[in-house]
């Protein structure tokens, strides 16, 4: 049905926001931003959606938390990408910054999101933080960039996360607002 006022069945962003947070509802909205689908949502699939990313949130949290938090205090100072596992990231990093790049120039939001989402909970967390875990010292440098490189390219979806987050890595700069689009290196 279409929505209407008078029939109450209109979704108040500002609802959602309050229940899910700024972040979590810009991220349902971008990912349900596919061409050509009928806009209309059901108040119950947007929710469901700001809570699917208000997840995603907690989890850049955790990811956060063992990077910064629990680094260990003899670390390298640079990043090296000669462990096979470094090596496995740093080409699916690559791959984001092509895909989320090449989507947001073609104004493809809810592709970028997507790539974003995958990359960051499954490659990132889910198969690399773990990998890390017995080689925690060798792989911070790594850990650091790779996080870092991930929080620039989510920012224009999350702002408000990803800048607090930035601010708790190493950096250069007074934000990440400010900083140079990711590329791969």
């Amino acid at each position: 049905r279409k929505f209407s006022k008078s029939l109450g069945n209109g979704i108040d962003p500002n609802e959602l926001r309050a229940r899910w947070g700024t972040d979590a509802v810009r991220m349902a909205l971008y990912g349900y931003s596919v061409p050509g689908r009928d806009g209309r949502a059901s108040k119950q699939t947007m929710d469901e959606r700001a809570k699917n990313f208000r997840n995603f949130g907690t989890k850049l949290w955790n990811i956060g938390r063992f990077v910064i938090e629990l680094k260990p205090e003899q670390s390298r100072n640079e990043a090296n990408f000669s462990h096979p596992d470094d090596k496995k990231i740093k080409e699916e990093l690559d791959k984001a910054i092509r895909s989320v790049t090449k989507n947001l120039e073609a104004f493809k939001l809810h592709l970028a999101t997507d790539n974003l989402y995958e990359f960051i909970w499954h490659q990132f967390a889910d198969i690399y933080i773990e990998s890390t875990k017995d080689r925690r010292s060798e792989a911070q440098p790594v850990l650091e960039y790779v996080f870092r490189t991930s929080l620039e390219l989510l920012h224009p979806f999350m702002p408000f996360i990803t800048e607090e987050l930035w601010q708790k890595l190493p950096h250069t700069g007074k934000s990440i607002m400010t900083t140079k689009w990711p590329k791969m290196v």
